[in-house]
């Protein structure tokens, strides 16, 4: 059975959250990199764990995944996602150094870096989401992942959520605007959270009225 999906007004309202955690996590991106840095408007959808491989469009790419699994009242799983040559330009935007030559490895240097990267992102973002739910939350430390896309990554994402269903996503892209990077990054719940989510934002904000006018 699936689970009442969020209606027009309801992902609106968690989009205008989504931003500002999205500007949040830009503020502190930049000031990690000592550069500026975007983050676009966040995207609601509902996708299949084959659709989310299709929107990160890495197929056959050599990949720095990170993922952070996000426990406490709606736990989710954060997943950022860069192509190796933009994961060595934000390493030596922070460190003045690069990935290993062979491609093959990351040095401690490196998945440091990566892992403030993840963290950074993480937290600024669904802090502001998960304050605006009234919800209490704490995050892993980010595992990384050195790969072309393949099926063991694919079973990450269905681990988490199962294979069969729909994934609740809250994805956007980051880059600077000499566009040296750009990465993704997905909040991803599964059902159960998913049903959580919309009772929270039932609770906090009612049901709208046409014209936006909450009872």
């Amino acid at each position: 059975m699936q689970p009442i999906k969020l209606d027009d007004d309801q992902i609106a309202d968690l989009v205008e959250v989504g931003n500002i955690g999205a500007g949040n996590a830009a503020s502190r991106l930049s000031d990690l990199i000592h550069r500026r840095c975007i983050i676009d408007i966040p995207e609601i959808s509902y996708m299949s764990t084959q659709e989310v491989r299709r929107i990160l469009d890495m197929e056959n790419s050599f990949v720095v995944m990170m993922h952070i699994k996000i426990m406490g009242d709606i736990p989710a799983t954060m997943f950022v996602v860069l192509k190796r040559a933009y994961a060595q330009t934000i390493v030596r935007y922070m460190t003045n150094e690069g990935l290993d030559p062979t491609g093959k490895d990351l040095d401690f240097t490196a998945q440091f870096a990566l892992k403030q990267l993840g963290e950074i992102l993480t937290k600024s973002f669904f802090d502001s989401i998960h304050q605006f739910l009234m919800a209490k939350a704490k995050y892993s430390m980010p595992e990384i992942i050195m790969d072309s896309w393949s099926s063991a990554q694919e079973s990450l994402f269905s681990s988490f959520a199962g294979a069969s269903g729909e994934h609740l996503l809250i994805h956007s892209t980051f880059l600077d605007p000499e566009k040296s990077f750009n990465g993704k990054f997905i909040y991803a719940l599964n059902q159960d959270s998913q049903g959580v989510v919309l009772n929270r934002i039932k609770l906090l904000l009612g049901t709208r009225k046409p014209g936006g006018v909450t009872p």
